[in-house]
């Protein structure tokens, strides 16, 4: 892996490109296996979890070609092939393709997922989902094999509105026979995205904005054309930047309807938020107020994804902060990193006490999942002196060019592979 070089204290002024949400685009790349036909879809980030996904399409036998940020799939000759290996199991989202390819094959094994190591991210809800529709699920040591031969729309009672298990019914309750409803369903702007791409390729299906999504069982689809939503987690950690650095910058597509929860929280602390029609305005002047209580949750809460990077905003802050962690247990590792740079934390494994501090100084970093590596990398940008952030790998899992993006606004900072 490379590392950042950062070199702090400038503040930040221009235009931020948003990108293809990642959480988006990697199921309904999924999703793409369903019409047995030709899939263009459009606004894909270039991200290394994009590239890995579309080499697992590969591997089931669909052709995939990337132009720029479209990503053509035609998955005509895709065949229920065995995926449990090591590379299979590295990425997450790779547990979103046991509903589709199940579904479409009447068989399927793939090795249990991987990702960042934030907490036990368990896939036993979706197997459980497998189940209720009728297949047949084997775990082994490393891998799953299913078998489901017939398929039977029912009702799927989600104990937990998970975004993971909520696509996989989605996308197998396709193949079903009859009517699905799924119950207590995530509802993400990715989920409600992937609903309608289903729609695009001709399936009926309606509620992913409400958490409760009917599905009817398909058995002629379309090709499709697809433009993938624009994402609210890079847009958030861009305003985290802005916000710890200072400056105004404007982040162009960025999908602040979808950012509610994290738009408040801004303003709160003393940040000037201007969401318009092309995107959000952002400016950032003098020391941010501290925030008394902030607690993730599902949507539309405060969002996970957003909380390492807020927490590292905190630690300049004026007063003390409580950050609560209420979706991963494992969430908080990251902030012994940034102690490094003098920051004041008490963290355990849900809970961060931040007394915020005027300055931070900088320090060399090690990024150990996606979201700590972005928190990491704003938080050396605000600091005093020189930082090195390592683990870039896990960055590009989700940030397309983020060392691009920050530099044309202002930023001192380069990637060293």
């Amino acid at each position: 892996m490379g590392k950042y070089i950062i070199n702090g204290g400038k503040k930040l002024s221009g235009i931020i490109d948003i990108s293809g949400s990642k959480n988006a685009a990697l199921p309904v790349l999924c999703a793409a296996i369903i019409n047995g036909g030709k899939n263009i879809i459009n606004n894909c980030p270039d991200i290394s979890d994009v590239r890995d996904m579309c080499s697992l399409l590969r591997s089931v036998g669909c052709d995939v070609k990337a132009k720029g940020h479209t990503v053509i799939v035609d998955s005509s000759d895709a065949r229920a092939e065995c995926l449990c290996d090591e590379e299979v199991g590295k990425l997450r989202s790779s547990v979103t393709l046991m509903g589709v390819m199940a579904g479409r094959f009447g068989k399927f094994s793939i090795s249990k997922p991987g990702g960042c190591s934030i907490g036990k991210r368990p896939v036993d809800i979706h197997i459980d989902v497998l189940k209720k529709l009728g297949a047949d699920v084997e775990e082994k040591d490393d891998c799953i094999d299913i078998r489901a031969e017939r398929l039977t729309g029912c009702v799927i009672n989600l104990p937990f509105p998970s975004v993971g298990a909520t696509e996989n019914a989605m996308m197998a309750s396709v193949f079903a026979e009859g009517t699905t409803a799924i119950v207590n369903a995530a509802k993400e702007p990715e989920v409600v995205c992937l609903q309608n791409f289903l729609r695009s390729i001709g399936v009926k299906i309606y509620g992913a904005e409400k958490g409760t999504i009917i599905v009817e069982g398909c058995k002629t689809f379309c090709d499709t054309e697809f433009d993938i939503i624009y994402d609210r987690i890079e847009s958030g950690t861009f305003l985290c930047s802005c916000a710890s650095c200072g400056g105004e910058v404007f982040l162009k597509n960025a999908p602040w309807k979808d950012m509610i929860s994290v738009l408040k929280v801004f303003s709160s602390m003393g940040v000037n938020i201007y969401p318009c029609g092309e995107g959000i305005y952002c400016s950032s002047k003098g020391r941010l107020k501290a925030v008394k209580l902030l607690q993730t949750g599902v949507y539309p809460c405060f969002p996970t994804d957003m909380q390492p990077q807020m927490t590292s905003l905190l630690t300049k802050s004026k007063g003390k902060s409580v950050v609560v962690e209420t979706v991963f247990e494992k969430r908080m590792e990251y902030t012994r990193e940034i102690e490094k740079m003098g920051a004041r934390l008490s963290a355990s494994d849900r809970v961060c006490i931040c007394n915020g501090v005027k300055y931070l100084k900088g320090a060399v970093l090690e990024a150990k999942d996606l979201r700590a590596g972005a928190a990491l990398i704003n938080a050396a940008l605000s600091a005093e002196g020189r930082s090195e952030v390592c683990g870039s790998g896990f960055v590009e899992r989700g940030y397309e060019n983020i060392e691009k993006k920050l530099k044309l606004a202002g930023a001192d900072i380069c990637l060293e592979n």
